[in-house]
């Protein structure tokens, strides 16, 4: 395959993922479930395709991409690299750990044994756990039952199930698309046509605040049982912080939520936010994160404001001007 046609392959494989997003979404929006769902899952098998042309983009290898078209394969692929913003707290509590000990010094999407790959082994771990290969076919077409005494049609699918894969492939889908769209831009402004994938999807993560995130959301249920035990027995916060949310629970009056809520941003967040306050107060830096957001905008408005939050937040807390008033306004309650 000639280079031009290769990298013109990354610009329809990009349209090709917006305009599945798109009419999934449609779909989704007539109580089309079954095939919004599909398109989801077929938008969301795209992603590896763009992944692999970016990571060989002047080094054509239709052959190697070609083994890649397998839908469980595929599916791996795009598993490992959006998980974290699947917003699916047990999925990442579940596997951070691993996550975190993979060594991302060999994720490599250029070389002809990604299969073999502890990166792809996990994404695959992912992907088989949801069932996302599988789910595609049972919203598509007429299947026999596992037992093999009865088919199974799309229409048998509830509804729960439904939603709840497509608000989190929604999510995911909604975050790597835009990472894609500023790999492109990157690729097209480079004067050598050549970036790093590694290094710009893995040595900028901050893998200490993706770990606290998780411990917040984690605390705040525990809280919310309202049992004195089950707060004195979690030893992932501080005995301030559990003193303070037990005074919160037995006498609200005293400690009211959002001076609570406070309360866990502060201590979860006073040694890391400086740096992010460093981050969004360069001109530069904070431009390319703007422009990240208003492409995820585009997609998940209610995602991207998610996002541009978490930067202001985490610079009041390093400057110590965190208020009730910002709880409101930056944490807005939500239904779901």
């Amino acid at each position: 395959m000639e280079l031009k046609e290769w990298q013109m392959g990354l610009r329809l494989c990009m349209e090709n993922i917006v305009d599945l997003f798109i009419d999934a979404n449609i779909l989704i929006n007539q109580n089309k479930w079954s095939r919004g769902c599909f398109l989801f899952i077929t938008a969301y098998e795209e992603l590896a395709t763009a992944f692999f042309i970016i990571g060989n983009y002047n080094t054509p290898k239709p052959k190697e991409l070609k083994k890649l078209f397998r839908h469980p394969r595929k599916l791996a692929v795009s598993s490992f690299l959006t998980f974290p913003a699947s917003g699916n707290v047990k999925i990442l509590q579940e596997h951070f750990k691993k996550y975190i000990k993979i060594d991302f010094d060999n994720f490599d999407l250029s070389t002809d044994n990604i299969y073999k790959k502890e990166w792809y082994k996990f994404g695959d771990q992912i992907q088989r756990e949801e069932s996302l290969s599988y789910w595609r076919n049972y919203f598509l077409y007429l299947t026999i039952a596992p037992g093999q005494s009865q088919f199974f049609s799309p229409r048998l699918i509830s509804k729960e199930i439904k939603q709840k894969i497509a608000l989190n492939l929604y999510n995911r889908l909604s975050i790597a698309i835009p990472i894609l769209q500023v790999l492109v831009l990157k690729l097209l402004a480079s004067k050598t046509k050549e970036i790093n994938i590694q290094e710009i999807l893995f040595k900028g993560a901050d893998m200490e605040l993706f770990e606290r995130l998780t411990i917040i959301f984690e605390f705040d249920k525990i809280v919310a049982t309202h049992s004195i035990k089950k707060i004195r027995s979690f030893n992932k916060v501080s005995k301030k912080l559990k003193d303070s949310a037990i005074m919160y629970v037995l006498d609200p009056n005293k400690i009211k939520e959002d001076q609570f809520r406070i309360d866990i941003l502060k201590e979860f967040f006073k040694d890391i936010a400086p740096k992010y306050q460093k981050i969004w107060e360069d001109e530069s830096r904070k431009k390319d994160i703007e422009l990240f957001v208003e492409f995820v905008r585009k997609l998940n408005p209610r995602r991207a404001g998610d996002i541009r939050n978490l930067f202001i937040i985490l610079s009041k807390i390093a400057k110590g001007d965190l208020t009730p008033d910002d709880i409101h306004k930056y944490f807005e309650k939500r239904k779901d």
